[in-house]
């Protein structure tokens, strides 16, 4: 990976993690651990042997999803490392879970890190210096980190070489996750190093290709809804399960369909619907079609609605596919 990084790939791959959750030990003399993986014991000790007995005195996590952040108890118990993240709400937590109670299994929403990590802060080790980057979007709490004098970032699950990243709701917005993507536009780094997957060799090239790749996501729903579709013709053709048989239309149904273009459009979808234009009641049908159902089922209806999670081959970045 370069001085100073040595990369640790935990065991869990699957069709979410690619080949498995990256972890990340930062230095040379005393170290930090990035995103220790899930709580598995041969990782763990995969991990301590990269360590090599240089003590670990920092663990820190991008996000609080299970297979970033499951064996973070256990590594602090064996190195009394402290743990820094984004601090999470609980209040938003506990929204999130009665709306989606299968988030759990994903989302560790009791996680909470004894050193709050805010976007410009810094940590320091003997070393070494990262300073995190709030990027929330695939999670509220999603940060990534620039290492001090060199141009890395790992990149967590923000920006990965193998798939555009999942921006499922509620614990995903694809608002902020847009936005996000812009705030690294102005850096000048040369790699970043994603959660899963290999590196990505030309960063600021692959952060504009998702962005045109969201952006033409969005546009696709748009035109089809412009050229007279509804919710049956439109959210039909790429959502499975059921459709209601009579969904209602008319006025009465755009404040829902405002809400959840609140959390999961961009600025010109809400413009657009605010704006009256004809389109949108038809907008507000296949909005309220794709929340039909309950928990993650709902959730993902929304989120494929609006943009797909598979990456197109022409939006591949640069990668050594590690």
């Amino acid at each position: 990976m370069g001085p100073g990084i040595v990369r640790v790939v935990a065991k869990n791959p699957s069709p979410l993690t690619f080949k498995g959750t990256n972890t990340y030990l930062v230095g040379s003399t005393s170290l930090a651990v990035i995103d220790p993986g899930p709580d598995d014991p041969e990782h763990r000790d995969a991990i301590l042997r990269a360590a090599g007995g240089r003590p670990i005195t920092h663990i820190i996590a991008t996000h609080a999803h299970r297979d970033h952040v499951g064996g973070i108890a256990r590594l602090k118990s064996e190195t009394g490392a402290v743990v820094a993240a984004f601090p999470r709400d609980p209040e938003a937590g506990r929204i999130a879970l009665k709306d989606s109670p299968s988030g759990k299994f994903f989302v560790d929403y009791d996680f909470q890190p004894d050193v709050a990590l805010r976007g410009g802060d810094t940590l320091e080790g003997s070393d070494w210096a990262l300073t995190a980057i709030h990027t929330p979007g695939h999670a509220p709490d999603h940060l990534c980190l620039a290492l001090a004098g060199r141009p890395v970032v790992f990149s967590g699950d923000h920006v990965m070489a193998w798939n555009t990243t999942v921006v499922a709701p509620p614990e995903g917005r694809m608002a902020d996750y847009v936005a996000s993507l812009e705030l690294l536009l102005d850096r000048q780094d040369d790699v970043f190093l994603p959660g899963h997957g290999g590196r990505i060799n030309d960063p600021q090239r692959t952060v504009k290709a998702y962005l045109l790749h969201r952006r033409w996501r969005e546009k696709s729903p748009l035109d089809a809804l412009a050229g007279g579709a509804d919710y049956s013709s439109y959210c039909s053709r790429d959502l499975p399960g059921p459709r209601p048989a009579d969904a209602p239309g008319g006025d009465a149904f755009r404040p829902g369909a405002r809400r959840i273009l609140d959390r999961e459009g961009s600025g010109r979808l809400r413009s657009a619907f605010d704006a009256g234009r004809r389109p949108f009641a038809d907008l507000s049908f296949a909005l309220l079609a794709a929340r039909s159902g309950s928990g993650t089922d709902a959730s993902n209806r929304v989120t494929i609605c609006f943009s797909s999670v598979r990456t197109r081959s022409a939006f591949r970045p640069k990668s050594n596919g590690a």
